[in-house]
């Protein structure tokens, strides 16, 4: 497949919302969507559990550096996460909605 999940996480709601929408609107993913989770993690030698949301994203696998790239640019964590999964299966009429909603490349 030609396609990729993306998720990375947001200390806000509204921040994940920003993203989103900043996104969609440069056609680097088809869409986002945003759960609230609960992380644990170690942070600089500490244990840290916190409230975050997740924003998981659609996209081709050819917009994945530049989205990577952007995320970075606009994220407000000192080190984001960026993490990208083959898309294994999707519908024929759900891969052409991506690729219509995304950039041509």
């Amino acid at each position: 497949m030609k396609f990729v999940t993306v998720t990375t996480t947001f200390e806000n709601r509204e921040e994940a919302q920003k993203m989103a929408d900043m996104l969609v609107n440069e056609k680097l993913v088809a869409c986002g969507q945003i759960g609230e989770i609960e992380s644990f993690y170690t942070w600089k030698g500490e244990k840290v559990v916190s409230r975050e949301f997740i924003l998981t994203l659609k996209t081709r696998k050819s917009l994945l550096k530049e989205l990577k790239d952007f995320i970075k640019r606009h994220h407000s964590y000192e080190t984001a996460e960026i993490v990208a999964t083959n898309i294994a299966y999707t519908t024929k009429e759900y891969a052409d909605w991506i690729y219509d909603c995304t950039k041509k490349k």
